[in-house]
């Protein structure tokens, strides 16, 4: 149980390293955050509203899980691979 416990928070730490590569990423183009899959109901009222720029910026709004920010970082990642 404990070393589950371990790799579980390890996978979160290497997540959140990870994350501080966020800081660049650019959200202006996205016009409609219902778009976006998997992201919270509030994420999305929340980010229509605000629109913003990069996914710091995104990471800085109250209510915004990291869940999300993470489901964002993957979409616009495969939006640029197409």
């Amino acid at each position: 149980k404990i070393e589950a416990n371990l790799k579980a928070n390890q996978k979160e730490i290497e997540a959140i390293n990870n994350f501080k590569q966020f800081k660049d990423i650019d959200l202006s183009w996205i016009t409609d955050y219902k778009q976006v899959p998997n992201i919270a109901t509030e994420s999305i009222i929340k980010l229509n509203q605000i629109k913003p720029l990069t996914l710091d910026q995104a990471s800085r709004i109250s209510g915004i899980n990291f869940s999300d920010l993470v489901y964002l970082k993957y979409y616009v990642e495969q939006i640029k691979k197409q």
